[in-house]
């Protein structure tokens, strides 16, 4: 079972295979044409900043070492990309910077906006399990290549539900065991030039059973960049602000209820030193697309919904400005909201939800 689909600008990839190459493999056999037009965008965004992508590339690639943390902690995701590159028919290098778009931004191109969102999640109750949901705001380069994968391990039988771009291994994920998970960058925090980049901590995190499973990954390895994790499954919910390698819980101001969050930290005090005491809303939300404002309005939305939570509710609260970002660089390029279970549901609009209507694809059908 490995095809391919487009409806709606999302494309739609069920991948069944027994090695992290052949995943890798068939995910860019199955979107060759747009990965290559990605790319070419995304090469574009680079020249139109008067930088050389290719140069840029090879530089990031040789003054940078994030490969022997990814050797170290996630070798079989490293296959997945080789095997990406090959059937693609892209350079290595360019396909494995193209994982690492927290990290490129971050330490090679500072005057580009990165990805920025706004994610909430919601405990469950006696009659669903939690909601883990986000709006993913990227530049606008990434427009045209949202990518759903449902992927079947068949040599251990997990099964994820991932949104991702085509060509890159997942930016959201949920699976069968009841987990489901959204990243929100935290550009604030120092970064690095080694330690695990956020995509394949996101993959690994998506093989995860509980929190407490997640929560000791988190701590094990070091991370490359400020992140935010926000977790769910079963009943719970949980966020985690991490740093290199210092792991900070996050509670959220709901009593349990709930947790928003967008790019600015909470309780993770590791601040680039050109941050330090500059930290209130004004700063914040211009430097980082609104931030503060984000956030607000997030919380004001949750604190007067209803008394139980549904996606719906967030449909809604996510086509609200300024939650809902456009700008000539960055915006919302995909809304996104897992119903948790053995069998999660994903809502998504891949686009501005404001103007795109959202489609509902389950983990199996």
């Amino acid at each position: 079972m490995n095809n391919v689909i487009y409806k709606d600008n999302l494309f739609i990839l069920d991948i069944e295979a027994d090695t992290p190459r052949k995943r890798g493999q068939i995910h860019g056999e199955a979107l060759r044409g747009a990965i290559g037009i990605g790319l070419d965008r995304w090469k574009s965004t680079i020249s139109g900043l008067g930088l050389d992508p290719e140069k840029m590339i090879s530089h990031f690639v040789n003054e940078t070492d994030y490969q022997s943390a990814i050797e170290k902690w996630t070798p079989d995701l490293l296959q997945e990309v080789k095997g990406l590159a090959e059937a693609s028919g892209q350079d290595f290098n360019t396909i494995y910077t193209y994982q690492l778009m927290d990290d490129f931004f971050g330490y090679v191109l500072k005057n580009l906006p990165g990805p920025h969102c706004t994610s909430i999640g919601i405990a469950g109750n006696d009659n669903r399990s939690a909601i883990i949901s986000q709006n993913q705001d990227m530049p606008v380069c990434y427009n045209g290549t949202q990518t759903v994968i449902r992927m079947h391990y068949k040599e251990t039988g997990l099964r994820t539900l991932i949104f991702t771009l085509a060509g890159n291994i997942g930016q959201n994920i949920a699976n069968n065991h009841g987990l489901g998970l959204a990243i929100n960058t935290l550009g604030f925090l120092e970064n690095s030039a080694v330690g695990l980049p956020s995509m394949f901590i996101v993959r690994r995190i998506g093989e995860q059973k509980s929190l407490a499973d997640v929560e000791s990954f988190l701590n094990t390895v070091t991370h490359s960049a400020g992140m935010n994790y926000m977790v769910g499954v079963g009943k719970q919910v949980a966020d985690f602000e991490v740093c290199l390698e210092t792991v900070k819980r996050y509670e959220g101001s709901s009593a349990g209820r709930y947790i928003c969050h967008t790019n600015h930290p909470f309780v993770n005090k590791n601040l680039q030193t050109e941050y330090v005491g500059k930290m209130n809303d004004a700063f914040i939300d211009d430097t980082f697309m609104n931030s503060a404002s984000r956030l607000k309005k997030a919380e004001e939305i949750m604190a007067g919904g209803p008394a139980v939570y549904n996606s719906s509710y967030l449909k809604k609260l996510y086509k609200q400005k300024p939650v809902c970002l456009r700008g000539d660089l960055g915006e919302t390029v995909a809304s996104i909201i897992f119903e948790l279970g053995d069998n999660p549901v994903l809502h998504i609009a891949p686009g501005c939800p404001d103007t795109t209507e959202f489609q509902s694809i389950k983990l199996i059908n």
